[in-house]
């Protein structure tokens, strides 16, 4: 059979690529594309309206978690939280070096991270993969496992001067009781100044989620009107 590592890797100049870029390290600030960062201890949150009927509406808080780190957290309408994303900021891009995941009932999953190359300092060529690879088991002494290898390109021909935006190629492996295999595609579009304006991910051929930014919160104006869970303190 063939691996979930070959499936969506291009070629072998594209991961030495991908290792170099996560390797760098000198703190930079995100690039001008990508969500502002907050002033040091602060924190804001987008609200993106689901377009897509019985998919919930989902909010993003971002957090200067410290000089070069982002943490961006996502929760639901019902103000349970979905993911918790610790992103480092290098002189070459945004590289994910922590997730934690929030299957339910209290529970807190920390995946572990094979690639975390998300975002580009420049999105500027097409050739370049920028690649996740994600592995969490069901508990910690558990045999059973879910993988999730997924990839960005840059997409000259939708990108504007104020816009740029990424293919999203994502391939899901769950080895639970018996095995199950999950292709989808997507795109991925962000605003200068803003971040990410636009999100879609076809679930299946029929079915699209797709989400839209419709307006920025302050935390306390936030947490005064939707009243969420409090934060991971991870």
């Amino acid at each position: 059979m063939v691996t979930i590592k070959k499936v969506f890797l291009y070629n072998t100049a594209a991961i030495l690529l991908l290792l170099l870029f996560q390797g760098c390290g000198d703190p930079h600030t995100p690039p001008d594309y990508y969500f502002p960062k907050p002033p040091p201890g602060e924190a804001y949150v987008y609200h993106y309206t689901s377009l897509t009927e019985g998919f919930p509406d989902e909010y993003w808080r971002v957090d200067h978690w410290s000089e070069n780190r982002l943490r961006i957290c996502i929760f639901d309408s019902a103000r349970g939280w979905i993911q918790c994303s610790y992103e480092y900021l290098s002189s070459t891009g945004v590289v994910q070096d922590k997730l934690l995941i929030f299957p339910g009932r209290g529970q807190t999953t920390s995946v572990d991270i094979e690639h975390g190359n998300l975002y580009p300092s420049e999105a500027s060529d097409y050739n370049q993969v920028y690649l996740q690879y994600l592995r969490w088991y069901t508990s910690p002494d558990s045999l059973t496992f879910t993988e999730i290898i997924r990839n960005r390109r840059f997409d000259p021909t939708q990108s504007t001067e104020d816009e740029v935006v990424f293919e999203l190629r994502e391939k899901i492996e769950d080895f639970q009781e018996g095995y199950l295999e999950m292709e989808s595609r997507g795109i991925e579009v962000f605003e200068t100044g803003l971040g990410l304006r636009y999100f879609e991910k076809e679930i299946t051929p029929e079915i699209v989620r797709k989400y839209t930014f419709s307006e920025r919160f302050s935390v306390e104006d936030f947490n005064n009107r939707v009243n969420p869970e409090p934060v991971p303190e991870n």
